[in-house]
């Protein structure tokens, strides 16, 4: 690597993040095609959170251009508390925990994906008594083993999944969460308290991701008066998508940053939900 290149992706971390503690911090990536955004924060302080968006703008692959950023930013090697790994995918599937066995995982997986796995990952959603099964791409699942120390890997649908859990049985019978991401939303919905649905679309306008949803809660049978919708995230027509959705529906309602993390998540209005809500789980 040329040494100026180093140097331009070199980062600073803020005088308060000490790394000769650094088991004072947990590090949690998230991998997404389109690029790689972390944050660390502290274990004992919820609201000491760092977030960095790496930049791309290059035409390398996101792997490659992650390699680079790692090996000229030695904080990334440091001892934490816990590694997590946020793996963003569109291919996953759900299975029920009492019936889920390990082995069949490429099975469970093959039935719903036509396109051949790449390294398949699951892990158990205790409190909603499921088992979620995604594929990662091997390189990446690869160098992350190398150079990390025990990570761990989480689907991005289970940090939203496991914080919603226990918020979704106050107020309303049944509850539509949604969030916007870069290429698609995630949406959710619990009814009287237990998980119903979890689905993810690809789409990048508001009128896709308004048909998505209403279509869903046509669907599910959900009343247009009594139940609700919370819509997060980050999407450039997030308003939009509200305004068209009241129009519908009578409670839509803005998801804010969790309230725990509302003066981290206030520095910068870009850390996707799943990063903020990961940090107020353990998976």
């Amino acid at each position: 690597m040329q040494p100026d290149k180093v140097y331009n992706m070199k980062i600073e971390l803020p005088s308060n993040f000490d790394m000769k503690q650094a088991r004072k911090y947990i590090l949690s990536l998230r991998l997404h095609p389109r690029g790689v955004s972390f944050t660390l924060h502290s274990v004992q302080e919820a609201n000491d959170m760092f977030y960095h968006q790496i930049e791309n703008t290059t035409n390398e692959d996101t792997l490659s251009h992650f390699k680079e950023f790692f090996f000229a930013n030695e904080f990334l090697i440091q001892n934490f508390f816990r590694v997590n790994v946020i793996n963003y995918s569109p291919q996953f599937t759900f299975v029920p925990s009492a019936i889920f066995e390990e082995k069949d995982k490429a099975e469970y997986f093959n039935f719903n994906f036509s396109e051949s796995a790449d390294t398949l990952l699951s892990q158990q959603i205790e409190n909603n008594g499921i088992s979620l099964i995604h594929n990662i791409s091997s390189r990446w699942h690869e160098f992350v083993l190398r150079s990390f120390s025990e990570p761990k890997f989480v689907h991005h649908m289970a940090s939203l999944m496991n914080y919603f859990h226990g918020r979704e049985k106050m107020g309303h019978l049944h509850k539509l969460v949604i969030n916007l991401n870069e290429d698609g939303m995630d949406v959710l919905c619990y009814a009287r308290g237990k998980f119903v649905l979890g689905k993810h679309f690809v789409c990048s306008h508001s009128s896709d991701m308004l048909y998505y949803a209403l279509f869903i809660w046509k669907q599910l049978k959900l009343d247009q008066l009594a139940d609700m919708i919370w819509l997060g995230g980050i999407h450039p027509e997030k308003e939009i998508l509200i305004a068209e959705l009241q129009k519908y529906v009578q409670h839509v309602y803005p998801l804010f940053p969790p309230e725990e993390n509302k003066d981290a998540a206030a520095t910068t209005q870009n850390i996707p939900l799943e990063l903020i809500t990961l940090s107020l789980c353990e998976l």
